[in-house]
């Protein structure tokens, strides 16, 4: 029920990494020591619910589902959750299987500093606000991947109307 896509991966020179963080979901549950469920509730038109996330035979998976008489109503649930741990630099890695956008679901790895929005805070992503960088949103109906930096505060850039940040896709 997944988009597969093959990605030419370049050969990274590992000289001066160090390993600092690995999961590979071994257990039977999410390790709540180093993730979190990330904005659980109302969002948008559906439901961030930690119900829609598990770790089975070695595997990560965030279910989208649709709930009936939940407590938000009848709405669509999905999981999302993110590292306790912040890193400012690195190289990451991700084995991914995204399931068909046409279903209407929005499958996502990214990285964020703590706010990418702000102008004073970003400053056009070099400062301490940092920026969003999306590697990998499937959002799309004819399978295409998508990667986006959003920022603020990019000097002699206005936002879009209605915006207050810009963002550069790929």
């Amino acid at each position: 029920d997944g988009w597969e896509f093959e990605i030419d991966t370049l050969d990274l020179d590992a000289e001066g990494y160090k390993l600092v963080f690995e999961d590979n979901f071994d257990g039977d549950s999410l390790d709540m020591d180093t993730w979190t469920y990330r904005a659980t509730g109302q969002r948008r038109d559906g439901v961030n619910d930690p119900g829609m996330v598990s770790v089975e035979d070695g595997n990560l998976v965030i279910r989208g589902e649709y709930v009936e008489n939940g407590p938000y109503g009848d709405k669509w649930h999905a999981g999302m959750i993110a590292l306790n741990e912040w890193y400012a630099r690195g190289y990451m890695e991700i084995k991914a299987k995204c399931v068909d956008p046409s279903y209407g679901f929005w499958s996502a790895f990214w990285i964020q500093g703590s706010s990418p929005y702000k102008a004073e805070d970003s400053q056009g992503g070099i400062g301490p606000g940092g920026t969003e960088l999306d590697i990998l949103e499937s959002n799309c109906p004819d399978g295409m991947a998508s990667h986006n930096l959003y920022c603020a505060g990019i000097k002699g850039l206005t936002p879009p109307e209605g915006s207050t940040f810009s963002s550069y896709n790929s």
